[in-house]
């Protein structure tokens, strides 16, 4: 199932459609076919796998609302006073636990900006707790990895077959929670790894990636970039035909 990103503006929007006062089932609600097909009250905007509301083949950028421009914009909490409240993240059917430092994880993401704001009434603003339902505990890890270090250190990533689906199964999750930081690094990564080991994805890596990444994003058009380049050049040199 691919997976698509929520315009975290739109959570609200999303809450009225499916009748939920909590993310965690926002984000079960907005996986289901009434959801994706727009046959509820919910928009099909709210789950644009883009941010702005412009139309395909238009050249108009809208503006952002002034709950998105608070949500995109880090709390502006002193520094002496963060990192000292803990929050729960629970990943996956079996909610494997994550303590994290909300503070931390706040100024990193506007969905966890809008779950923990008690501003939008989520009940995880009150319980500091949120279910990731879709996730696995795996990848949640290495993105708390680069949350806390920026650090996309990894043994699978780093070898001589590089594991790209770790990559981009990374960067279908910092999609989903809006974290512009992680999916350029992944995409800087994706390019170091490819030259320095002359590797490009597997097929079950682009399987992954034609999976769980929404059809416009930076890596996928790396991937394509990838492959035209090291495997046409590959191509050309050894194949017994003169082109």
């Amino acid at each position: 199932m691919q997976t698509h990103r929520i315009s975290h503006a739109s959570l609200l929007t999303l809450r009225e459609a499916s009748h939920c006062s909590s993310i965690s089932c926002i984000l079960r609600s907005s996986h289901t076919p009434s959801m994706m097909s727009g046959s509820s009250r919910c928009s099909s905007a709210s789950l644009s796998v883009k941010s702005t509301a412009t139309s395909p083949g238009s050249s108009r950028k809208s503006t952002p609302s002034p709950k998105r421009q608070q949500l995109l914009t880090p709390p502006t909490t002193p520094t002496r006073t963060l990192y000292k409240e803990l929050a729960t993240i629970h990943v996956g059917e079996q909610k494997v636990e994550f303590p994290v430092h909300r503070d931390i994880f706040t100024a990193a993401s506007p969905f966890f900006r809008a779950a923990w704001n008690q501003q939008y009434g989520f009940t995880e603003s009150t319980t500091g707790s949120i279910h990731l339902p879709e996730v696995r505990p795996d990848d949640f890890q290495f993105f708390e990895q680069w949350i806390y270090s920026k650090s996309l250190a990894h043994e699978e990533v780093e070898a001589q077959h590089p594991a790209f689906f770790r990559l981009i199964r990374l960067y279908a999750l910092a999609d989903q929670l809006e974290v512009e930081g992680l999916r350029n690094a992944i995409v800087d990564e994706t390019v170091r790894l490819s030259e320095k080991y002359n590797s490009v994805p597997t097929p079950n890596d682009t399987q992954t990636l034609d999976q769980e990444l929404r059809e416009k994003c930076g890596l996928r058009d790396l991937v394509v970039d990838l492959f035209v380049w090291k495997k046409t050049d590959n191509l050309v040199q050894t194949h017994e035909d003169s082109w």
